[in-house]
């Protein structure tokens, strides 16, 4: 696998190999925690080495894991991808029109 050019093809310094966004997560999801959490855990595994390392050194997938095992996990997928949640860099608009500041960088 061409890291460089999986670098380049993303137009960031890291990629996902994975077929799962936060938002194809979110919109997939069933009422079934274990299989959410199985596509969870695919999406953060197709992150690039450096990602991996920032996943591991914060446990994430224990995180994911708990979650799930607590039936939370949809929720906090939903609060990640609701459109009334700026997470980008850049001004975004929500549903009833409200100006969302970004992220500062």
């Amino acid at each position: 696998m061409d890291e460089n050019g999986l670098m380049q093809a993303s137009g960031y310094v890291f990629y996902n190999t994975s077929p799962w966004t936060l938002q194809r997560l979110h919109s997939t999801a069933t009422n079934s925690q274990q299989i959410l959490q199985g596509n969870f855990e695919e999406y953060l595994n197709g992150f690039s080495a450096n990602v991996k390392e920032i996943i591991d050194k914060f446990k994430l997938k224990s995180q994911v894991r708990h979650m799930a095992s607590k039936d939370v996990l949809l929720n906090v997928l939903e609060k990640f991808t609701s459109s009334y949640i700026n997470l980008t860099p850049f001004e975004k608009v929500d549903p009833d029109g409200r100006k969302l500041q970004p992220l500062p960088i």
